[in-house]
């Protein structure tokens, strides 16, 4: 189909670009050479070389010159069977105007067959264009896990001229421990059915290559049914996501293992927040029960928070205060506080934020060395 899609586009580009003239002078160039060819023979069918005749002329040279070839073919059939051929006047004209009503539906059949031959070039055009030109790497997979089509974009991507991509594997490009998780995904496949996910995929010399691959099943595509998949590059949105899991897992475990207690409350008393030591400090086993604990419940003097909050609330911070605090057991500890202010972008408090420091040992000494 490709090759007959070009033959045509040449045909046409060497006759329809050139003036009408040129055009209608190939009408009138076929019926000479098809009424010269019929004088060689011994036998002449005026109908069958004019026939061939309207034919050249039709798909060469478009439906106008066409008609010109079907009119000067009726009449060159008309000359031959009035001198050659023993037939009425009436019979003569009936078979010439039958001749002529063929060549016309022939006329208009070939036009209709050359314009949606012409529609499937353009279309073919346009979509490989559409499809060459895409900014995601696209290929198709067969059901036994070859490439049989990519175009230039998923060559860019992987590493590899496009050219060299049919015909290979799937697995080629994907990194051992990944291999089995996508050949479930392959063999899972349903048509009608669309997928969006993440992939792995390895590029030539084992460089690391994220993508979003959107997939979907094409009955027919190249070498048959297989697999469509559209891929856009996220490689550095996943490096990003990665350096900031790591960088979440570095701030996490050093919350969670601080020595000293860690919080985030709410100006109503309510703990947003608290890592594992504040938790022990407070006689806690979890963080599920700090929601049945409020902080101004904890101070053994009720008034002390208000205080230290309307501190928080002038100065937007305050350091090393020392008072005293009830844990869940009822034991009093003495704790020294460092606390700050978060407010949003219209000053509005968002939570207060600090660590406790258990100095119960050395207020408990203090004491003693006093006394």
């Amino acid at each position: 189909m490709n090759d007959l899609n070009k033959l045509v586009g040449r045909a046409r580009f060497l006759f329809e670009i050139r003036s009408p003239w040129l055009r209608y002078g190939v009408a009138v160039a076929g019926v000479l050479f098809s009424w010269a060819l019929s004088r060689q023979l011994s036998h002449p069918s005026p109908f069958l070389f004019g026939f061939l005749a309207v034919i050249l002329a039709s798909g060469l040279a478009g439906p106008g010159p066409a008609v010109l070839s079907t009119g000067l073919a009726t009449l060159w059939c008309w000359v031959v069977l009035r001198d050659h051929a023993p037939v009425s006047e009436s019979g003569l004209w009936l078979r010439c105007v039958l001749f002529a009503l063929e060549c016309l539906f022939l006329c208009a059949c070939g036009e209709r067959l050359r314009r949606a031959i012409d529609k499937a070039a353009t279309s073919e055009t346009w979509h490989r264009s559409l499809v060459e030109t895409a900014a995601e790497g696209i290929w198709v997979i067969s059901a036994e896990g070859l490439i049989t089509f990519a175009n230039p974009r998923i060559g860019e991507l992987l590493g590899v001229p496009c050219l060299s991509l049919p015909g290979r594997r799937l697995d080629d490009f994907l990194f051992p421990e990944d291999r089995p998780a996508e050949a479930i995904r392959l063999r899972n496949h349903r048509p009608a059915v669309r997928q969006q996910f993440d992939r792995r995929l390895r590029r030539e010399g084992g460089v690391e290559l994220w993508v979003l691959a959107c997939t979907s099943v094409l009955p027919h595509g190249p070498g048959g049914a297989g697999v469509l998949c559209m891929m856009t590059d996220i490689t550095e949105r996943k490096q990003a996501e990665l350096s900031l899991r790591r960088s979440e897992q570095r701030f996490r475990s050093l919350f969670d293992n601080i020595v000293e207690g860690v919080y985030q409350t709410t100006p109503d008393g309510r703990i947003l927040a608290a890592n594992p030591t504040l938790l022990r400090m407070l006689g806690l086993r979890s963080e599920a029960e700090l929601s049945e604990v409020i902080a101004t419940d904890l101070y053994v003097d009720p008034d002390l928070r208000r205080r230290l909050t309307a501190q928080l609330e002038i100065e937007g911070r305050f350091q090393q205060v020392r008072y005293q605090l009830r844990r869940r057991d009822g034991r009093i500890i003495t704790v020294q506080e460092n606390a700050r202010v978060v407010r949003d972008h219209d000053g509005k408090v968002l939570w207060y934020e600090g660590t406790l420091t258990d100095v119960t040992p050395l207020a408990a000494a203090a004491r003693s060395s006093l006394s």
